[in-house]
């Protein structure tokens, strides 16, 4: 039997374990919500993250409510049982949400390459927030790989961060050491 052939016979192990983990990536940004809607604006609170996410305590690395045109609710933290960095970001809930989501300008990020300019400014900005302290926990834990996550604008701004860093473009560049195949 052909190998590449797996879905007419069901998934192999393999793909069961890649639906695990697109299941488990999904339910970190539903989660999210619930976690930014439960803390509201007040303080960023670790051992509430670690609970929802169902995360072991002091696996929280870092936390931001802030909420602008510039920024979006995120949180990082240290899977150690996939030896993964988890970079997760809050999607669309207040009006400046709303707002950067429907201002869609397109912005050139790399030749032949367009993106959403907001999206593409608050992936930008969040990588520049957060490589010092992804890059201090990888030099204590070599061998974890950087994994983003997000829903609805939280996605976009996912998928934007994970090219930047692939291409070590703009901010990415000083992570793009971490970036997988």
């Amino acid at each position: 039997m052909d190998p590449g052939l797996g879905f007419l016979t069901g998934p192999c192990t393999q793909d069961r374990e890649k639906l695990k983990g697109i299941y488990q990536d999904w339910v970190y940004a539903m989660n999210t919500y619930a976690y930014f809607d439960a803390i509201g604006d007040g303080d960023v609170n670790p051992e509430l993250l670690e609970q929802q996410m169902d995360l072991p305590r002091n696996s929280a690395l870092l936390i931001s409510a802030v909420d602008n045109l510039s920024t979006i609710p995120y949180w990082i933290a240290a899977d150690h049982a996939n030896k993964r960095i988890l970079c997760v970001f809050r999607g669309s809930v207040t009006k400046t949400d709303w707002l950067l989501d429907f201002v869609a300008q397109t912005r050139v990020i790399a030749p032949g390459v367009g993106a959403h300019d907001g999206m593409t400014r608050v992936a930008d900005n969040i990588l520049s927030e957060v490589a010092d302290t992804i890059l201090a926990f990888v030099s204590t834990n070599p061998g974890y790989a950087l994994h983003f996550g997000g829903h609805s604008l939280g996605a976009g701004v996912c998928a934007l961060a994970s090219y930047l860093v692939k291409e070590g473009r703009l901010s990415g560049a000083k992570l793009s050491s971490l970036a997988g195949s």
